[in-house]
């Protein structure tokens, strides 16, 4: 079947997955300038139970680099 056979119920009913990438995870550890990113990682951290969550392969990676520039 093909996604534009589904109705929007049968999308509704299928399971969410939410995708943590390293600027997300990092917007709730570092002050952000832009009110929509701010909002954005709030909303997502405040659904934390609601859905499973699944990271990038190379997430620990970039968080890890991440955290190494802002420590300069």
């Amino acid at each position: 079947m093909s996604g534009a056979a589904l109705s929007g119920t049968a999308l509704s009913r299928s399971p969410q997955i939410v995708v943590i990438d390293a600027s997300m995870a990092l917007a709730w550890l570092f002050e952000r300038q832009q009110p929509q990113d701010i909002e954005q990682a709030n909303r997502l951290l405040g659904a934390c139970g609601e859905s499973p969550w699944w990271v990038p392969s190379l997430w620990h990676l970039e968080v890890a680099n991440a955290l190494l520039v802002a420590e300069d």
